[in-house]
């Protein structure tokens, strides 16, 4: 088990200097407020389509906001 931290640690080490780590903590705090920001300006739309109509809040967030990441998941 030491073996596998000393890998990662080696690893981590290699992507130091680059833009990586902030990528992967800024990607899902980029579709949360992307999520936020879309069911804030469209959800009377999204609520008044007749597909959506027997959805709760709570699914509609989540589809929404799957639907966001297949979007940005290409780009990071």
């Amino acid at each position: 088990m030491l073996e596998f931290y000393q890998l990662l640690n080696y690893e981590l080490l290699k992507q130091k200097g680059t833009f990586t780590r902030s990528m992967v903590l800024l990607s899902p705090i980029l579709a949360t407020g992307l999520s936020f920001i879309n069911l804030l300006f469209r959800y009377d739309y999204l609520k008044g389509l007749e597909v959506n109509k027997d959805l709760s809040s709570w699914n509609l967030l989540i589809i929404q906001h799957h639907f966001l990441w297949i979007l940005i998941l290409p780009l990071t």
